[in-house]
């Protein structure tokens, strides 16, 4: 799998588990927050993909994914780039 298929497929996983999920510009670092009770992740487009695909890895690995199935490659991603 390509970085960016990783990207894309992260992506899509995000979407199902956060509330909101934006892929923009702009003067930020990316990550999780939570606004007005809705829990959102941001990912910088400038950043990088090799950076937004470890953003994107650190955020979902935060989360409860035992109840949905991921991809076998994509579960591994996630544990292989998330930051302890």
């Amino acid at each position: 799998m390509t970085r960016r298929e990783l990207f894309d497929r992260m992506v899509e996983l995000a979407e199902k588990v956060f509330d909101r999920v934006e892929v923009t510009k702009g003067d930020f670092r990316g990550g999780v927050c939570r606004l007005r009770g809705q829990s959102c992740l941001y990912i910088n487009r400038n950043a990088g993909l090799e950076t937004n695909v470890r953003t994107l890895a650190n955020a979902l690995s935060q989360q409860d994914l035992e109840s949905m199935f991921v991809m076998p490659a994509l579960r591994d991603a996630i544990e292989t780039y998330r930051e302890d």
